[in-house]
């Protein structure tokens, strides 16, 4: 193959991946949304997906990730990343992660970038989870790269605060403790996981499990959250709590997380 040739077949190559990134954008825009989204400034944006982006601050990547946004939803911010990885092969695992960060920060549907359990077949459910926490691990991405703090949100202080082995807790309700246990999202406190499993009007669900700080992909303040998959976890006994009773749920530096396992 000729230098020439070759350089023809990768320029329509990445040509033909632009253009399903503009495809995506174009799906996602909600038609009835109050302020109306620069398409254009969006679908520049989306170029990034396409490049390196391993030498941008934590900052820097909060940033794209904001641009790219659709105003009207964050709930189709979610849609924008499944959409991407669905579509795109080997996007920029910087950026996409950083946008899983932002995005789910801003989600009022807990982890948006999976589909309802109680909806799916537990096999496609498993492999969705693991393929999402793979883009994580399997990128080797220190979570220190991604994380901000704010007076808010001071994410990146939570995570720097977690001892290197801790009990993490997951609460849920009319699922199965098998169902309940393949989500990634998890919280170090026990009385909002038991909140959380108290919410809805099936029986109440309650999971704990152990996990070391390596193999947390993303952390929270808010709710105490972690992103994880767990191997091994146990079902505890879920105490009664009114919905409306809701605990503390925001972590701060003198509320210490606790190391006692399970």
């Amino acid at each position: 193959m000729t230098d020439a040739l070759a350089d023809f077949l990768a320029y329509t190559d990445q040509h033909v991946v632009e253009a399903k990134l503009d495809r995506i954008v174009d799906d996602l825009v909600n038609p009835n949304a109050v302020e109306r989204p620069d398409i254009p400034a969006i679908k520049k944006s989306m170029r990034l997906f396409l490049r390196d982006n391993s030498d941008k601050s934590p900052a820097e990547l909060k940033e794209i990730a904001e641009s790219l946004s659709l105003p009207g939803s964050w709930h189709r911010a979610g849609g924008l990343v499944v959409a991407v990885l669905d579509g795109i092969i080997w996007p920029d695992p910087h950026l996409m992660t950083a946008c899983i960060y932002h995005y789910w920060k801003g989600g009022k549907i807990g982890f948006q970038f999976l589909p309802d359990v109680r909806a799916t077949n537990a096999e496609t459910y498993e492999t969705m989870a693991a393929e999402l926490i793979a883009l994580f691990w399997d990128s080797d991405i220190d979570p220190r790269r991604l994380l901000t703090n704010s007076d808010e949100e001071p994410d990146l202080d939570f995570y720097e605060s977690l001892p290197e082995r801790f009990t993490i807790y997951r609460g849920g309700n009319g699922i199965s403790s098998d169902l309940l246990g393949m989500g990634l999202c998890w919280t170090t406190r026990r009385p909002i996981a038991e909140w959380f499993a108290n919410r809805g009007d099936g029986e109440p669900v309650l999971l704990s499990a152990t996990v070391r700080k390596q193999n947390v992909a993303l952390a929270m303040a808010s709710e105490h959250e972690i992103v994880s998959r767990c191997r091994r976890w146990r079902q505890l006994r879920c105490h009664r709590r009114k919905p409306h009773t809701r605990p503390a749920m925001t972590w701060s530096a003198q509320g210490p997380v606790s190391t006692r396992y399970g």
